[in-house]
């Protein structure tokens, strides 16, 4: 997304007179009376006080240990300082399925799990800032319950027992915040759990930490007033929009937000059509619209554990107390795959070239699937770019007074990056409730549009069969630059159309390999511009590359088997 800093006092004034009947029953931090603006650094420290007092200190790296400021990459460290043993190592870089299997086994028990990624969590706090509300008693007290059970019993309370997962900031944890970054929803804890999160522990997982979230969720990098900025563990010269932290995270995803920081960290993700997963009694931002919704799914370190935990939250029934919650159980039979699959190659979008790392990840997933048999056939979105032009501004329809109200409260200044996002469509050029319908009939178009070029791909497909996914970049870049705005990506599509999109890791950028493309001819303004960020190679170097892999719509057993398939190509 392209930011810039601008806020008028006229829609200060604006946003701080509205009424609580604006947004109906539901009571939050905007419902209320505005705090004095004169205040804010102090509600801040306040909080981050209140967080950081949750921190076990046995647990500290001593300054002189850390690395220093000027190293880029700290994602072995770790495992290079010495500083945990061989088994808390051993515990901390299994797979969510060994961990689940060797705590069933009593080979581990859940409390020493916890413990060696509470340890694991702590060193990464203080190396790039992942952590918003810290839950390490919550989930030690799980732990303790789940191991007393086990040996009452020997057996487990569920499929996900003693598994640490961590979630995005948004869910809703009793007597803890969901700010999602904003200073005047501090201090003022939730009454209940989320659904999910109620869900996720009734079926044994132990739930410890919430992880950063760019302020109102609606920008491309994890950064805000209160808990400061989050930075890449490969290279902390880039923002991750994500971390690569437990063995499974929780995210939402309106506009890339579970599946760009997978492609920034090396990991495996879901993002599900909307009502696979329970958004009841979440934290959000834009409540009420509904042209483009968000979802929640799960991030991991492999198929597999997609598939275990996510089949085991879809088996929950969540549909019996959320109606938002589709009724539709984990689908075995949708993971059967033909023998020979046809993936769709989208190298771009025909608008904007991805940089050249990612065009090398992109012909090397191309080449992996294709030496194990699968067919790959050039296919790119129709119009997509014209489409999405219109589309994007149903992210826009209110003038963002909705994030204005919330940002003024409490007086907290406007990030550049989200005063460039508020400036895309200022409150007075809102569209009206006729235009808005309109855009919502182009949203409709083409989803029809873009069903029929799919259906029609058939026609160039050795098995007469339509494509069964398509493999296409999130951005066109990898990892951003923190603080610079990147004017690209292609993240629009899935949410817009609602489809079921995993992402896979395939490459890191190489400086010697991935170098400036000297033969560069541009498509238009947009694609010289956007290349020309990528001007010195080493900027990016260890940064993790991964794509996409997008299906149709509620199509989420038949992804994460591709995903699968993916694993394996890759892996020769």
């Amino acid at each position: 997304m392209i930011f810039a800093w601008g806020v008028c006092a006229f829609l200060l004034a604006l946003a701080s007179a509205r009424s609580a009947f604006y947004y109906g029953n539901e009571v939050d931090a905007r419902d209320l009376l505005p705090r004095n603006t004169s205040y804010w650094a102090d509600i801040v420290a306040e909080k981050i006080a209140a967080r950081d007092a949750l921190i076990p200190t046995e647990y500290l790296v001593p300054d002189d240990l850390l690395p220093d400021d000027s190293v880029d990459d700290v994602s072995k460290f770790a495992l290079e300082s010495g500083l945990f043993t061989d088994r808390e190592l051993e515990i901390t870089e299994s797979t969510a399925s060994d961990v689940i299997g060797r705590v069933a086994t009593g080979e581990w028990s859940a409390t020493e799990v916890l413990e060696a990624v509470i340890k694991r969590t702590v060193v990464a706090q203080q190396l790039f800032r992942p952590v918003s509300e810290v839950l390490f008693e919550r989930g030690r007290e799980q732990a303790k319950k789940l191991d007393a059970y086990f040996a009452e019993t020997g057996k487990t309370v569920g499929p996900l027992h003693g598994l640490p997962i961590s979630l995005k900031d948004q869910f809703r944890f009793k007597g803890f915040d969901a700010t999602i970054g904003y200073v005047s929803w501090a201090n003022r804890p939730a009454e209940e759990d989320s659904l999910t999160v109620t869900a996720l522990e009734e079926l044994g997982a132990v739930l410890f930490v919430k992880t950063n979230i760019p302020t109102s969720l609606m920008a491309g990098e994890s950064i805000n007033n209160i808990f400061g900025e989050t930075k890449n563990p490969f290279n902390r010269r880039l923002t991750p929009v994500g971390f690569h932290g437990s063995f499974i995270g929780f995210g939402t995803d309106i506009a890339g937000s579970i599946r760009i920081p997978c492609t920034n960290t090396g990991l495996w993700c879901v993002r599900p059509s909307v009502g696979r997963c329970s958004y009841a009694n979440m934290a959000n931002s834009l409540r009420g619209e509904q042209a483009i919704t968000s979802t929640c799914g799960p991030m991991g370190r492999s198929p597999a554990d997609l598939k275990l935990v996510f089949s085991s939250l879809v088996n929950a029934g969540l549909w019996n107390s959320d109606p938002s919650t589709l009724p539709i159980p984990w689908r075995e039979s949708h993971e059967k795959l033909p023998e020979k699959l046809v993936f769709g190659w989208a190298n771009g979008d025909g608008h904007v070239q991805p940089w050249p790392p990612v065009q090398r990840a992109m012909h090397e997933v191309k080449e992996a699937l294709e030496a194990a048999g699968h067919e790959v056939v050039e296919w790119v979105p129709p119009e997509w770019y014209e489409y999405n032009t219109q589309m994007g501004k149903l992210f826009h329809v209110d003038g963002h007074l909705d994030i204005q109200t919330d940002f003024n409260a409490s007086g907290e200044p406007f990030l550049p990056i989200i005063s460039s996002y508020l400036a895309y469509v200022p409150p007075e050029e809102r569209p009206s409730v006729y235009e808005s319908w309109q855009l919502v009939q182009v949203l409709q178009n083409y989803t029809q549009l873009f069903r029929d070029a799919w259906n029609g791909s058939a026609n160039h497909t050795s098995t007469g069969r339509p494509i069964d996914a398509l493999i296409m970049p999130a951005t066109s870049n990898p990892a951003k630059e923190r603080g610079v705005a990147y004017p690209y990506g292609y993240g629009n599509l899935s949410p817009m159309l609602d489809l079921t999109t995993g992402v896979f890791p395939v490459t890191r950028v190489n400086s010697s390999v991935d170098v400036v493309n000297a033969s560069f001819v541009p498509l238009n303004d947009a694609d010289a511009t956007n290349q020309a960020l990528y001007d010195d190679p080493k900027t990016w170097e260890n940064a993790p590359v991964g794509l996409q892999l997008i299906g149709r719509r509620l199509e989420e057993e038949k992804i994460v088997a591709m995903l699968k398939v993916v694993e394996s190509a890759l892996k020769g």
